[in-house]
């Protein structure tokens, strides 16, 4: 279990690394009264300590709920991974491209501005997406909130391991549908900022479409954490951020 904390820390702090310029880019179009290298150091230190606790709490609590990361598990645990790889991977990078033209869908253009860069400035950002919120959201929270959940409804959680026939089909009993939009909700509000960015005014329907929009795209994640592991959705939310920061603007321009 500690190899694999470090490695989703690993994989959290090389996300944000090769990022890096998508969020400096974005720190300069903020226009904030401190500079923005500072302020891109700042969020490294907040970032990499908060994927440190999800990192930690999730690998703690996501066999009792069912859910688990477990090509990387396998990786960590140096043993042959599951054989699906393939067929992960393709439907982690479907999903995630048919929920970023949904949310495309939902978000308008007056609210949604891709950052003024280049294309690989913008698309880098997949890294953080797929890497450091996935962690963040789906690991550390969508979990805790799962556990939560099933606690208060009186149970104590599973005794099984989560990789087990019976640990995956406890998963989609009661509890998770809650803690998905529960995560997908929290997901679409650290969205918000986007509004700034856009210079459109915080209206109670951009909010709700920023929310929505995001909603969308989380619970889908959270679908496939649960479906197909957190390999699936860290791919897919990489590959959405590609859509919607990459491919969108120069196909829609």
């Amino acid at each position: 279990m500690n190899r694999l904390r470090a490695l989703l820390f690993a994989i959290g702090a090389a996300g944000f690394a090769l990022s890096s310029p998508f969020l400096l880019r974005t720190m300069e179009e903020a226009r904030l009264p401190f500079p923005p290298a500072a302020l891109l150091a700042l969020q490294l230190v907040q970032s990499l300590a908060l994927v440190a606790v999800a990192a930690w709490g999730g690998a703690r609590l996501c066999g009792s709920v069912g859910l688990d990361a477990p090509w990387l598990r396998a990786i960590a645990e140096k043993r042959p991974g599951p054989p699906e790889l393939a067929g992960m991977v393709i439907e982690a990078l479907a999903a995630g491209s048919i929920a970023a033209v949904a949310a495309r869908g939902i978000v308008p253009l007056s609210v949604w501005k891709p950052v003024e860069a280049g294309f690989w400035t913008r698309v880098s950002g997949a890294f953080y997406g797929g890497t450091v919120e996935e962690i963040l959201l789906r690991w550390g929270l969508l979990t805790a909130l799962m556990v939560l959940l099933r606690r208060a409804a009186g149970g104590a959680g599973f005794a099984g391991d989560g990789r087990s026939p019976q640990g995956a089909a406890l998963a989609g009993g009661d509890g998770f549908w809650p803690a998905n939009l529960g995560a997908a909700l929290v997901f679409g509000a650290l969205h918000l900022p986007v509004l700034r960015l856009s210079g459109a005014p915080a209206t109670a329907a951009a909010v709700a479409a920023v929310i929505g929009g995001n909603g969308v795209l989380g619970m889908t994640f959270g679908w496939l954490y649960r479906r197909r592991g957190l390999e699936a959705a860290m791919l897919a939310h990489g590959a959405a951020d590609v859509w919607l920061q990459g491919l969108l603007p120069a196909l829609l321009a």
